[in-house]
């Protein structure tokens, strides 16, 4: 069954897919072309194609906002009451190291059961991204899956995080980008860091070298080992273009995220350069799932069209501080490269 979800995830036309910037905020994300995207004076709007030829709007807006996230909550759950909308939910999630601060509600238009989504982007920006996403109440699930499949490539223009809203924090200054930049040379003095423990691994017919760090065991298995951990760690090899690698990392965090009832902590890394020298992306999520409290964490790494990955699941809810912090070591230096 996963050797055939895997090949299904990497064979599948993937949607062809458009860049989205908002310069005055810094941030930048991909949606598929099929999206009708309509810029209005005082927000941006996407068109989302549903089945049955129903359709979801997602409404992109800058918000002055720089009091705390409890008071916006509330003034949210205030408005939607005066409005006679039903509050479903509030909860909090994290996207790029930032709190995103989330309202449900369900109302009537016309007649029909509607659901609206709203998100605020918690950094410590004067103005701050807020989203609206709209549909009807039978396809509301779908809507907000394929919103969230362009919420999962959300990153900064500049590449580097702006720090999370808070009492006394200074506000951030975007600068945007010039359109036309250059690109600093990688430092060829700067040697990568990588696993010192070889071990021989074979995937899809090639032979490949498995650098691990001191104290990391591979079986064959394909299972990751440490004294240190107590969750269960698998290891995965296949040679991809960097385009498929992010898909599948994408696909696999929407995977992990639906086996939550509740999510306490969600944590995104998108495209950064690891220690060892491997293009790395992250998620992490810890929260309520049907037995009790648990953690899952994917990383996904590539390197001149090969790609692996590190798939964690929690043993204990006490374990998983520890685990995170032998994990972080492992995803620093861990390296795959062809055997000679």
């Amino acid at each position: 069954m996963t050797t055939l979800l895997l090949v299904s995830l990497l064979t599948r036309q993937e949607p062809e897919t458009v860049q989205y910037t908002e310069r005055a905020l810094g941030l930048t994300f991909q949606y598929p072309r099929e999206w009708k995207l309509t810029k209005a004076r005082l927000f941006d709007e996407f068109e989302i194609p549903l089945e049955g030829g129903q359709k979801a709007t997602v409404q992109l807006f800058r918000a002055a906002y720089r009091d705390s996230q409890e008071t916006w909550q509330q003034v949210q759950a205030e408005v939607n009451r005066t409005l006679q909308r039903t509050v479903v939910r509030q909860w909090t999630e994290e996207i790029l190291g930032a709190p995103l601060l989330l309202t449900k509600v369900a109302y009537k238009d016309q007649g029909r059961d509607m659901v609206s989504v709203t998100g605020l982007l918690y950094v410590a920006t004067v103005e701050k991204l807020q989203f609206r996403l709209t549909s009807g109440a039978e396809q509301s699930d779908t809507a907000e899956q394929n919103w969230r499949r362009a919420l999962m490539t959300l990153r900064t223009v500049s590449g580097e995080l702006p720090p999370a809203e808070g009492p006394g924090q200074k506000a951030v200054v975007i600068e945007p980008p010039k359109r036309t930049t250059t690109l600093k040379p990688v430092d060829p003095s700067k040697k990568p860091v990588r696993g010192q423990v070889l071990v021989p691994w074979k995937a899809e017919g090639r032979s490949f070298n498995a650098l691990l760090p001191l104290g990391w065991s591979l079986g064959d298995d394909g299972r990751l080992s440490n004294p240190a951990l107590t969750g269960i760690v698998r290891f995965a090899v296949r040679p991809e273009s960097r385009a498929a690698a992010e898909r599948a990392h994408a696909e696999t965090a929407r995977e992990g995220l639906a086996e939550f009832k509740s999510v306490r902590v969600r944590r995104d890394m998108v495209a950064r350069v690891a220690d060892s020298g491997a293009l790395t992306w992250m998620t992490f999520r810890d929260g309520e799932a049907e037995k009790g409290r648990m953690a899952i964490a994917n990383w996904t790494f590539h390197f001149e069209n090969l790609t692996w990955t590190v798939q964690y699941r929690s043993a204990t809810p006490d374990s998983i501080a520890v685990d995170r912090r032998a994990l972080d070591a492992l995803a620093k230096a861990l390296f795959v490269e062809p055997s000679s």
